[in-house]
């Protein structure tokens, strides 16, 4: 089993002194019905004409990784009739093979809960995961993983959904869980989980919402 670049129980917070004029505001709560991905569609920033890595707003990704957006029908790709609903004009797609890492290249976003931490606790909160998702070759498996993590981003457990190829149409799975006690932040993960070095696995309308249990 390939092990990705980028582990979720390697990924370290950043933080920053800032000297400010003001007193600094307090985080807002976060929303329930409401999707709490950032850039989801991969509609935000430029699109690869050839496969190359490309910045992704609001995702990280390693500086020269392979992952990238792609438009529906480049590269013989998924067209537009075979992605996601309402999906827009891009896509995320794992990008071609990284022979230095021998893997496929994946995406993170972190996410941050704020002033729910009593309802959490209580198990009163719900949070569905879902995605659009497609994988060229059956040695492809298209996954998406939402970790779960404390006030430190220590793992607590996760959940995921996925679609194994071989198709270029895209799934739509979903999954409902309570929100595990102590979670104060959850990551997204993008990856290609297949056995194979072909990286044909595709994304795209990731979606975190939580909801009342």
């Amino acid at each position: 089993m390939r092990r990705s670049r980028v582990s979720i129980g390697l990924i370290l917070a950043l933080s920053a002194v800032a000297f400010v004029a003001g007193p600094v505001a307090a985080a807002s709560t976060t929303p329930l019905g409401k999707n709490l991905v950032k850039n989801p569609s991969a509609e935000l920033g430029a699109a690869s004409k050839y496969g190359d890595g490309v910045t992704v707003p609001d995702w990280e990704t390693i500086s020269d990784s392979n992952f990238t957006v792609v438009k529906y029908g480049t590269l013989g790709g998924p067209t537009k009739a075979q992605g996601a609903a309402n999906g827009g004009k891009k896509y995320f797609w794992t990008g071609h093979y990284d022979s230095v890492y021998n893997a496929c290249d994946d995406a993170i976003q972190n996410i941050k809960i704020n002033g729910l931490n009593s309802q959490i606790d209580a198990h009163n909160l719900n949070v569905t995961l879902s995605a659009w998702v497609g994988a060229y070759y059956s040695t492809d498996l298209a996954r998406v993983t939402l970790t779960f993590g404390d006030d430190s981003n220590n793992f607590i457990s996760s959940i995921r959904v996925g679609a194994h190829g071989p198709t270029s149409n895209f799934a739509h799975p979903s999954v409902t869980v309570k929100v595990p006690k102590h979670t104060r932040q959850v990551t997204v993960h993008l990856y290609d989980a297949g056995t194979s070095d072909s990286c044909l696995a595709f994304f795209d309308k990731i979606s975190v919402e939580l909801s009342q249990a």
